[in-house]
């Protein structure tokens, strides 16, 4: 059994949004970077056992907000991240934690099952993970919805809702471990 630690180093993990409403033409789809966010694997040979993935969410970056009526401003990143995180109660709970304690083998990788806790709240959370081979190690990638309403989000809106972030966003997740990492571990 062995260890395997990564990092915002080795990938990314965003967040994709969309816009609901009656007002949702004026209103951007945004894509968010988590700036800090560390993982630990427990391995049995190449065999995940376990995961632990921790995002900081006062690390968020905006990215893009791709639509709307006018191009993304630096003050308008701003203000968006100054938003999410409120919405997020990220002063209270600045933590993302997903733990994965079940990794059943697929062909291209591994269906994880865990707890995702977010706002303080926890919930059972399914997730794909997709393992690539190559010659310089392993590619990681996942995308999975997140309702935000499940973990007591209100999602952001304006005008009385008629322009308001959709309440599913989805995560994505991509690493790179190199063939040395694999071997050490």
């Amino acid at each position: 059994m062995a260890t395997l630690h990564l990092d915002q180093t080795a990938g990314s993990l965003s967040i994709r949004t969309g816009v609901e409403g009656r007002a949702s033409r004026m209103g951007h789809r945004l894509t968010l970077a988590v700036g800090q966010w560390e993982a630990t694997i427990e391995l049995d040979g190449v065999r995940p056992l376990s995961l632990e993935l921790t995002a900081v969410l006062p690390s968020l970056q905006v990215l893009s907000g791709d639509g709307g009526v006018t191009p993304v401003t630096p003050v308008d990143k701003a203000a968006i991240k100054r938003n999410a995180l409120k919405s997020m109660h990220a002063d209270a709970h600045p933590r993302v934690r997903y733990e994965v304690d079940t990794c059943e083998s697929t062909e291209d990788g591994f269906d994880l099952h865990g707890v995702l806790t977010i706002n303080g709240q926890a919930a059972p959370k399914a997730t794909h993970l997709v393992v690539t081979e190559t010659d310089q190690g392993w590619t990681l990638t996942a995308q999975t919805p997140v309702v935000q309403s499940s973990f007591g989000i209100k999602p952001y809106s304006l005008m009385v809702g008629a322009l308001r972030v959709s309440d599913e966003v989805s995560v994505e997740f991509t690493a790179t471990v190199p063939q040395s990492a694999i071997s050490n571990a």
